[in-house]
């Protein structure tokens, strides 16, 4: 059974991401993506700056062991707060404004591809047949995401096309920050706790995140969230920011990257059923199929792992 708490903590941040997106998916038509996640850094150091403290044994044993991060671990956290917090969610963000978040989460969730590819042309590795029929069922099902992602409510008839073009594009830009993110973590985690090494994280984008947010062009130039506005995102900033990433970053550290990627990427799925449920989505055959050959697709990347 232990083996399997690696994978398990992979999906769980699945689960995670897909309520901590929702609410975020609000937050991001007053808030710049930068400015949303200073706020969630601050939460989430509140919560682990303390942790650390107490599995360390003390504040003096805790600043060792931030101090014995080894420079190329630190290396590799700051290419995955720019990947993700800092730029990597910048991007997504304005993919979810535009295609709505089921259709940006089923593009930008292709992450694992990179993977595949990376390590077919860079590593030498070579594809089994049940991974070449998962790239395939993917890229057949982003398609169809495409194809019937619904268009900006709200939009002038005008500007439909190059907005879901627009978001299309930072979708697909997406992934390739998640895939970097990914990669990072798993190199970066190497010797380093689950906590100390999101303590680290947490600290560079909350240098990061300010200084993005306020050359941000958004609808409002807050370097972080109201008091109100952070107390109703409460919930979701520990559940997805401190919870999620503790998840994400042990499942990496336990399970083989292209596993751990897939395991952590079936956000798609998970979030168009909470759509359909909150009725904030509307049932469409085709779409539904293309996020779910996704998903499939996905899965059968594990036989790649």
């Amino acid at each position: 059974m232990e083996s399997w708490w690696g994978p398990l903590a992979a999906f769980g941040s699945s689960v995670t991401w897909t309520l901590g997106a929702a609410r975020y998916a609000v937050l991001s038509s007053s808030y710049s993506a930068a400015a949303i996640n200073t706020s969630r850094a601050l939460v989430a150091l509140a919560f682990l700056v303390p942790a650390l403290v107490w599995v360390s044994g003390g504040v003096p044993s805790a600043s060792a062991e931030l101090w014995s991060v080894s420079a190329a671990s630190w290396g590799y956290f700051t290419i995955s707060a720019v990947a993700s917090l800092a730029l990597g969610d910048v991007v997504f963000f304005g993919a979810m404004r535009r295609l709505g978040v089921p259709t940006a989460m089923a593009i930008a969730s292709g992450y694992p591809v990179w993977s595949a590819l990376v390590g077919v042309l860079f590593y030498g590795e070579s594809l089994v047949p049940a991974a070449v029929a998962g790239l395939a069922m993917v890229v057949v099902g982003v398609a169809l995401v495409i194809l019937r992602a619904p268009l900006t409510a709200g939009a002038h008839d005008g500007r439909l096309r190059t907005e879901r073009g627009v978001g299309i594009a930072f979708a697909f830009a997406t992934s390739f920050f998640w895939a970097l993110n990914t990669w990072a973590v798993s190199r970066g985690s190497i010797g380093v706790s689950p906590v100390t090494g999101n303590v680290a994280r947490m600290s560079l984008a909350l240098v990061l995140c300010p200084t993005i947010a306020f050359f941000a062009r958004g609808p409002r130039r807050a370097v972080a969230l109201s008091s109100r506005d952070l107390k109703k995102s409460f919930p979701a900033f520990f559940l997805e920011g401190v919870c999620g990433t503790l998840f994400f970053y042990y499942g990496l550290r336990h399970s083989p990257l292209a596993v751990a990627a897939t395991l952590s990427s079936l956000s798609p799925a998970l979030s168009y059923g909470l759509g359909l449920a909150t009725r904030r989505e509307r049932f469409d055959f085709l779409r539904s199929l293309g996020i779910f050959l996704v998903i499939i697709g996905l899965a059968a990347l594990l036989g790649f792992g």
